[in-house]
């Protein structure tokens, strides 16, 4: 008797952006779609072959591994526990000797026929990483979410003092230089640079805000651009983020895998358009020209760039991820360059 194959499997749609803008949200509210599959941040694409991704997450047990665990405990062995994370190690052992893109193959594959969606943000850093993306999966989705630098500038600076970095190192890392734009400007820049080679109908980019704004409306039209349903039933499972099994924290050994913030409150909040007019007790300058210049391009009116950037600090958050997550990416110990931008987490 003959048999037809198996559907292909579809390639995942990859949100692309800096941390803090955003990113976490808008992939796991799409991650919510019926069929879509939302993972948390895998980090695979940091490294070229497992090995080295192995060697550089400590042997797995690096806060930036944890998305993978949890991706493997939740999709392979059915739930996210200390057992089944230790189990995902193991998984992930036993492919050492493949590429990150077949290990990425192998869980596509685990939840068909809903299609992946994976946001890491630091794989935007640099080109080579997104080309490794296109390569590997040439008929993949990209969807670039900005956020205005204001905003996210904002968002960086309030990030460090919740996981607990004294004002004082944070004054002393921008008096000796540190730039809060820097990874804004890097990160979108080398995004723009990679779309330009990848075909229109392959990728599309929106703020951040406009989707907090009216999330309902944004949604739906980014899922009929994927050519996904977009009725009122498949609308109301994207709009609870919070309903996802990696939107909370993780168990032991696995803790992480997101934002610690959006961990710590993934539901979906609606935000305005414009920067918010805030006083503060921490002040930093305007962004820098080539900034401006390119937030005009992504839309944002240059009115919001001219003037210093007022930034009220919160109170540390107590759950103990959230400080260890602030100890482990480095904000914690001695001034210098990365003290902030190294916490990021989109």
């Amino acid at each position: 008797m003959r048999t037809e194959p198996p559907a292909a499997t579809p390639e995942p749609v990859f949100v692309l952006g800096p941390g803090r803008s955003f990113t976490s949200v808008v992939s796991t509210c799409l991650g919510q779609h019926p069929q879509l599959y939302g993972l948390p941040e895998t980090n695979l694409f940091l490294s070229n072959t497992m090995w080295d991704w192995w060697q550089r997450q400590g042997a797995g047990r690096a806060p930036d591994a944890h998305g993978l665990l949890r991706t493997v405990a939740e999709v392979v062995y059915g739930e996210q526990s200390a057992r089944t994370v230790m189990l995902a190690r193991l998984w992930i052992r036993r492919r050492l000797a493949q590429t990150p893109s077949e290990v990425l193959r192998e869980i596509a594959g685990s939840v068909h026929p809903r299609r992946l969606v994976e946001k890491s943000p630091r794989t935007s850093a640099h080109p080579r990483r997104l080309e490794a993306l296109d390569l590997a999966f040439p008929r993949a989705s990209f969807i670039h979410v900005v956020r205005s630098p204001i905003e996210q500038t904002r968002s960086i600076v309030a990030f460090a003092a919740e996981v607990g970095v004294p004002r004082e190192s944070l004054a002393g890392w921008l008096a000796a230089g540190g730039d809060p734009y820097a990874r804004w400007y890097q990160f979108n820049s080398n995004i723009l640079s990679f779309l330009e080679t990848v075909p229109e109908q392959r990728w599309v980019r929106v703020r951040g805000e406009d989707i907090l704004r009216n999330p309902a409306r944004s949604l739906a039209a980014l899922a009929d651009r994927l050519c996904l349903r977009a009725d009122a039933e498949a609308v109301e499972e994207m709009l609870h983020p919070e309903r996802s099994p990696f939107a909370r924290f993780g168990p032991p050994g696995a803790e992480m895998g997101n934002d610690p913030h959006f961990l710590h409150d993934p539901r979906l909040r609606t935000a305005p358009g414009a920067p918010a007019d805030r006083s503060g007790d921490f002040t930093i300058g305007p962004p820098p020209e080539e900034v401006s210049r390119l937030a005009v391009e992504l839309g944002y009116p240059v009115a919001w760039m001219s003037d210093a950037v007022q930034i009220p600090l919160p109170p540390v958050l107590g759950r103990p991820g959230l400080e260890r997550s602030g100890r482990s990416a480095g904000v914690s110990g001695p001034t210098g360059d990365g003290l902030v931008m190294d916490a990021l987490r989109g």
